[in-house]
């Protein structure tokens, strides 16, 4: 298992004799997927296709700078055949773009029509018009998430950027807020996520930002919306047999060119178990729509406490419920929300995996009996359908499907705007699930550990 040296050297100051054992971990770990999935022929089409990518990709460059206008429109193919491989996408969205920055300029130079510019398999015919990006619409649209927690982190830090940061994104999925922590300065990352399908679109997000082809497609606080072509295609820098590391921006907020080989994400295909290797380990810890997921919330908790820094952050996202309780004339606690847990069927909004989604009050309860102090809330709002939809890379039954209109409630009409992220809350919260539970509501915290001895 091939791994920075600076990464190293954090892992082993951090762990001690037990990074060995948490190495080796990950490794069995992929290994084991690996061997699992080996009668899978979309995994198997999915590795061979990229490895024949990879090949293409390095005869078109053939030492030069640009890669010719037609040899591009094959590789965009190729890649768009691997983007659908991986269907469903659930984070994102990505997108990415290639350059033919020299292209007229070589084509217009003296004599340029009588060079061999040829390769193997492609040669550049006629000028061709720069391919637009091409954008994989995610099911979540994860950038309103990561818009209000950065800002959030910003003014709870009182910092900028994460330089000299070790974070760790527990459940990653397919790595889009460990990249955007990455390009925000972090030192190191680690991602924990088991599921396969997300370490394979991992993967091929890490190929294009090594090839220089990755753009971010939306505004964002530390990477502006850039549609234009990159400087120059890259190199890969190492083999795509092991993409367990990610190159990252030059600098916080300068834009989303990869920049060589700072690998700074290491993805281990270990759950959030493997936060047992780890004390006081980690700046910042991500809980991002991961405690609902499970039957053991508070142990959860107890595992990020213990791997987190005296002065660290939790930060934690989660699907809650409002609950509202019954009116009793007798006692006066009509005004009082009192910390309600909803224990669903086998599925919840249409979906399965649900088992236990708490009230706001319920969820700052764990926080604090599992060891957390100064919490503070910095987003709670109705989970509303432009934030969770069907799309073309994720076409499955999402939220929209899952709610249905709940004649009972009578809203008033409005917008509801909090920290930056705002949507209109009215169908959503007018809404049950189909199951007929409350509607979906999502809670940002953040909390620091109690400190402790040792």
């Amino acid at each position: 298992m091939n791994i920075d040296s600076k990464l190293q050297a954090w892992l082993f100051k951090s762990l001690g004799s037990r990074a060995y054992q948490f190495l080796e971990a990950s490794a069995i770990a992929s290994y084991l997927k690996q061997v699992a999935e080996k009668s899978s022929a979309n995994s198997a089409q999915f590795h061979a296709s990229l490895e024949e990518l990879t090949q293409f990709y390095a005869k078109s460059l053939q030492g030069s700078k640009t890669i010719a206008a037609a040899c591009s429109h094959e590789i965009r193919n190729q890649l768009i055949h691997l983007v659908k491989l991986l269907i469903p996408w659930r984070k994102g969205p990505y997108a990415f773009t290639f350059t033919f920055s020299n292209l007229q300029a070589s084509k217009e130079s003296p004599g340029s029509e009588k060079k061999d510019r040829s390769h193997a398999t492609c040669q550049e015919t006629q000028a061709q018009a720069l391919p637009y990006p091409y954008h994989i619409e995610s099911e979540w649209q994860s950038q309103l998430k990561w818009e209000s927690m950065y800002q959030h982190l910003q003014k709870r830090l009182n910092r900028k950027t994460f330089n000299g940061m070790h974070i760790a994104d527990i459940g990653g999925n397919n790595g889009y807020f460990s990249f955007r922590l990455a390009e925000a300065g972090a030192d190191s990352v680690l991602l924990l996520e088991p599921t396969s399908l997300y370490f394979k679109q991992f993967t091929l997000l890490s190929w294009l930002r090594q090839a220089g082809m990755f753009i971010w497609p939306e505004s964002s606080a530390t990477s502006p919306a850039i549609h234009a072509s990159f400087a120059h295609p890259q190199p890969l820098p190492q083999p795509l047999s092991q993409p367990l590391h990610v190159a990252t921006a030059t600098k916080a907020g300068a834009g989303t060119e990869a920049s060589g080989c700072d690998k700074k994400i290491f993805f281990s295909q270990l759950g959030y178990q493997a936060l047992e290797y780890f004390h006081k380990s980690f700046d910042i810890l991500l809980l991002l729509g991961i405690l609902y997921h499970h039957e053991n919330p508070e142990g959860i908790l107890a595992l990020a406490k213990k791997a987190l820094k005296n002065n660290g952050l939790l930060v934690v996202d989660c699907q809650i419920i409002d609950a509202t309780p019954p009116q009793d004339p007798s006692k006066n606690i009509s005004e009082k929300k009192l910390p309600y847990i909803l224990y669903p069927g086998v599925r919840y909004t249409g979906k399965r995996g649900f088992h236990y989604l708490p009230s706001q009050e319920a969820l700052l309860l764990w926080l604090q009996r599992s060891g957390f102090q100064d919490i503070k809330v910095f987003h709670n709002e109705y989970l509303h359908p432009t934030e969770q939809r069907r799309t073309k890379h994720a076409p499955l039954p999402s939220l929209r499907e899952g709610l249905q209109s709940s004649p009972a409630k009578n809203l008033a009409k409005g917008n509801i705007q909090n920290q930056g992220f705002s949507s209109n809350t009215e169908e959503a919260s007018a809404s049950v699930s189909q199951e007929g539970y409350p509607p979906p509501k999502r809670l940002y915290v953040s909390a620091r550990p109690y400190r402790d001895r040792g």
